[in-house]
């Protein structure tokens, strides 16, 4: 194992301690990582990433604009409808009362989120907003 795989490593298994403040550390985590420990990059990269246990947690402490948009960033080119971000996010342990119009309301002036003639979201880096 490298060093850096071994840091890696280390910084998963913190993630997964039940006693850590999992809101707390993910920005550092992913900041590390260089992606969500989530994703399945770093699901392939680090075996011991492979047990979904914790996903239910996974966007815990954020705001629903900013977990909506890690959902569209990790679905690459496939677009979402409303209802599938909604899912996601309900899946990920965010729980907002109103959370479809929160979603929407937040990702039409985000930068890099864009929407089709379907009403589908997607990511696109090329994408400023003002």
């Amino acid at each position: 194992m490298s060093i850096e795989t071994r840091q890696g490593q280390s910084l998963l298994e913190a993630l997964y301690n039940e006693e850590t403040n999992l809101a707390a550390i993910r920005g550092l985590v992913t900041a590390r990582l260089g992606a969500s420990p989530y994703s399945e990059r770093i699901k392939q990269k680090y075996p011991t990433n492979t047990s979904p246990r914790l996903d239910e947690y996974r966007f815990l402490g954020m705001s629903p604009t900013d977990a909506a948009v890690e959902v569209l960033q990790e679905a690459g080119s496939v677009r979402l409808s409303l209802d599938e971000v909604v899912q996601k996010l309900e899946g990920g342990g965010l729980e907002v009362a109103g959370m479809a119009r929160l979603v929407n309301a937040g990702l039409l002036n985000r930068a890099g989120v864009g929407k089709d003639t379907l009403g589908r979201y997607y990511y696109d880096d090329e994408i400023l907003k003002g």
